[in-house]
């Protein structure tokens, strides 16, 4: 029976290796591997729990080596330590779901913290996908004993608010608190369990919250302000988790009843996160984040700054990643068509202001991945 979670550390150097060894071997079983084919071979054959990754390896790089671990196994938690970090590389590992990004040398508390956190993440994550698979159990009954799509999906409601409070209560007993520095982890783990069942949603919260957090940044948010817009970032799509799957991922045009339930979603969305209790800009930011600035968004039909400030940035953001992202329907689009796409929307879909950020964080990003 297995009683350590299992760690898989790849490096190419034989110090960093058996530092981390040395370093973890009371708590966890330790593999090691020095090149990424070595890694492969024992992911394989071995229930890897997490990986500490070097990037730069001869042979297959660790860019290549966390592309064949997500798709072999994409529960595999991954903490990228490098000793030669760029803003393309955390880039890059951002939007692939890493755990976490250690520069070299590291401290040793911090690696033991980070390591630890990532391993009640995962168990976490484990705890809310047996909830969901029972969750999609009980949604499939009642889909055979359902005429009424509508009707469905308002019993399918009920269901789901139950899931999150069960899920909650299995979270503060885990000091997951509102008040505690994990309360965020588990709204992102939360968030990237629902994304993970489609893998072309799969870290799109993760990728939101980072674009959120630039605009934030250029806008001088404070603190807290960063902080509620991170867990509304995380949260936005939550009430996708009431949609039919069928609906979500389906590559023709939507029907006018399939339209009208996907657009349900903000407000579901509310309604699965009351408790939570988080706070009301969050709540906004979550209903609000579909407006759009001349008035003709859903579901309130907001114009302008009526728009919380919240919303408006994570409607950004969120387009950003979907433009970025392939879809059933579409390959992800040029950055240059992506700023033609946000001029044509500025005044229209997007705050103008905040169209002007985003067209100046998207230079910067190419300026420094070209």
């Amino acid at each position: 029976m297995k009683t350590q979670p299992n760690i898989l550390v790849v490096d190419d150097e034989q110090g960093p290796r058996e530092s981390l060894k040395m370093i973890l071997r009371n708590d966890y079983l330790i593999f090691t591997a020095k090149n990424g084919w070595e890694a492969l071979d024992i992911i394989h054959y071995e229930t890897i729990d997490l990986v500490t990754l070097d990037l730069k390896m001869p042979g297959m790089q660790g860019t290549e080596l966390l592309k064949e671990i997500r798709d072999f196994n994409s529960d595999i938690e991954v903490i990228i330590i490098t000793g030669c970090g760029t803003l393309k590389t955390a880039t890059e590992a951002i939007r692939s779901g890493v755990s976490d990004y250690i520069l070299k040398p590291f401290d040793v508390a911090e690696m033991r913290s980070v390591i630890k956190r990532s391993i009640e993440k995962k168990s976490l994550n484990k705890k809310q996908k047996i909830l969901i698979s029972e969750l999609e159990n009980i949604l499939l009954e009642e889909k055979k004993n359902q005429d009424d799509i509508l009707t469905s999906e308002k019993n399918n409601t009920v269901v789901l608010i139950d899931l999150i409070r069960e899920t909650l209560k299995y979270s503060i007993h885990n000091k997951f608190q509102r008040d505690d520095t994990y309360y965020l982890e588990f709204i992102k783990v939360l968030a990237n369990t629902l994304e993970g069942q489609d893998r072309y949603t799969r870290g799109h919260s993760d990728r939101v919250n980072y674009y959120s957090n630039l605009i934030a940044q250029k806008l001088l948010f404070t603190s807290h302000e960063i902080e509620e817009l991170q867990i509304a970032a995380f949260l936005h799509d939550i009430g996708k988790l009431g949609i039919a799957k069928d609906i979500l991922v389906k590559e023709d045009e939507l029907t006018d009843t399939e339209r009208h339930i996907l657009r349900q979603h903000p407000e579901k969305g509310v309604e699965l996160i009351g408790p939570l209790r988080v706070s009301p800009n969050i709540i906004a930011a979550v209903r609000n984040h579909h407006e759009s600035f001349d008035g003709s968004g859903y579901p309130d039909h907001l114009k302008g700054e009526e728009i919380p400030m919240l919303a408006r940035i994570i409607a950004v953001a969120d387009t950003v990643d979907a433009m970025k992202s392939e879809r059933p329907y579409r390959k992800d689009l040029s950055m240059d068509e992506i700023k033609g796409e946000f001029k044509r929307a500025s005044g229209i879909q997007f705050d103008p202001m905040l169209i002007k950020i985003i067209l100046q964080i998207l230079d910067e990003e190419k300026n420094f991945i070209s």
